[in-house]
């Protein structure tokens, strides 16, 4: 008997440690596993994480929130709408605070006065912030961008969360986390449409192409704007109506610096410690068998050699 259960301590212990690995798998599979059918449901329902880009040199935040930016600026009227998403449900964000800026149709920024950028010090044309409506959906009013040297037409936009809104006769949004930086990008099509219209004829600065340009490539085919003309008798003129799906993750927050992904950071981060703890106590546990299984053994040696020894006293005193 004492022999049986000496043999049996290794398979003993190989389960415990089979057992521990088998539970680890499990939770493994479970994570990976839901992990993957978000990701289909995600992109089954066209929801892609948007890249992000260059903030550009011309940043100014104006802190103003108004959907209109045109102010005094002349050119062809855009609409602009952008529905904010949340990657890890793929529902619309409420309350999300957009913030675009861009160049006016001579190329030049606001705020910025150079030689090469005669902005304005002063000047906040074409910047501004909305906050997403119950459908996770922002508009702005404002004119088609213009280009220069070295960039294609594109828009910057940010997107903030948990800010606070400061009411009044100049609305303003201030202490948000910063969750996305990128650019987005109207398809070339529409752009050589209105390259000649007043008053972009007078742009005389050089032109990228979108598929050349650096910023589209960081920020890949999902940030080019759904466009159309909103008046057709008039043509592009008219002016033009362009939207985008702007999927972002909500718990990307700028000022602590995260990762990506939080959450797959975290449950890495468990499965890890729980594959050390398990693994330490499947160790333990098999050590712990393996020397119990030794003393056993030399227990019976130690025995069969006293009983020897015993049975050669008898002899002799016989």
């Amino acid at each position: 008997m004492s022999h049986g259960r000496s043999s049996c301590s290794p398979v003993c212990s190989m389960s415990t440690q089979g057992f521990l690995s088998f539970s680890v798998l499990i939770i493994l599979i479970s994570a990976f596993g839901e992990a993957s059918m978000h990701e289909k449901r995600c992109k089954r329902a066209g929801c892609v994480l948007q890249n992000e880009a260059s903030q550009g040199p011309y940043y100014y935040d104006t802190e103003l929130i108004r959907s209109n930016i045109t102010e005094d600026v002349v050119g062809i009227p855009l609409v602009l709408q952008f529905s904010v998403i949340d990657v890890h449900t793929c529902e619309k964000i409420t309350g999300a605070a957009i913030d675009v800026w861009h160049a006016d149709p001579l190329g030049i920024y606001s705020h910025f006065q150079t030689s090469d950028n005669p902005g304005g010090a002063i000047k906040t044309y074409l910047r501004g912030i909305v906050i997403s409506d119950q459908d996770g959906n922002a508009t702005f009013t404002t004119v088609l961008p213009g280009w220069f040297s070295g960039r294609t037409v594109h828009i910057h936009v940010k997107v903030y969360l948990n800010g606070v809104v400061h009411s009044g006769a100049t609305p303003t949004y201030t202490d948000a986390t910063l969750i996305h930086t990128g650019q987005v990008f109207l398809d070339q099509v529409i752009m050589d449409q209105y390259m000649n219209v007043a008053p972009y004829s007078s742009n005389t600065q050089s032109r990228t192409m979108l598929v050349d340009d650096t910023g589209y490539q960081q920020a890949g085919d999902n940030s080019v704007l759904l466009a159309s003309v909103i008046n057709g008798t008039s043509g592009i003129a008219g002016g033009v109506m362009a939207s985008i799906n702007l999927v972002v993750d909500s718990s990307y927050g700028r000022t602590a610096n995260p990762s990506n992904n939080s959450s797959a950071m975290a449950l890495g981060i468990v499965i890890l410690i729980i594959v050390i703890v398990g693994g330490g106590i499947g160790l333990a546990v098999y050590l712990k068998k393996r020397r119990d299984a030794v003393k056993s053994r030399q227990t019976r040696a130690n025995n069969v050699e006293m009983d020897g020894r015993n049975v050669h006293i008898q002899l002799e005193e016989e």
